[in-house]
């Protein structure tokens, strides 16, 4: 899951670790809030500390954003065809043909 790869780069290990551990929890859980993904599984650490990551973490907000930000726009791996999708064609690589 790129989310949990691309924003704990950003943080300091222990608050990643709680993000990574909240957004894992968070998927599985019936009610998508705090509180309902703490109780779909066993807790490692006191609710409290997963509230404290929204509540006074220290992040980076400049890097957590331009890595939201290439996360959102990065269509590179994506595979795109079909008629209507502009620009995409199947053309021949000279210099991959070659070697």
């Amino acid at each position: 899951m790129p989310l949990l790869q691309v924003f704990p780069a950003a943080m300091i290990e222990p608050i990643a670790e709680s993000f990574r551990q909240l957004i894992t929890r968070w998927i599985v859980a019936p009610r998508r809030i705090i509180l309902g993904a703490l109780r779909a599984t066993e807790l490692t650490k006191h609710h409290s500390a997963y509230h404290r990551l929204f509540a006074i973490a220290r992040w980076p907000i400049d890097q957590v954003g331009l890595k939201m930000f290439d996360l959102v726009v990065n269509d590179t791996l994506v595979h795109k065809t079909g008629l209507k999708v502009y620009g995409v064609g199947t053309h021949r690589d000279a210099c991959q043909s070659s070697s």
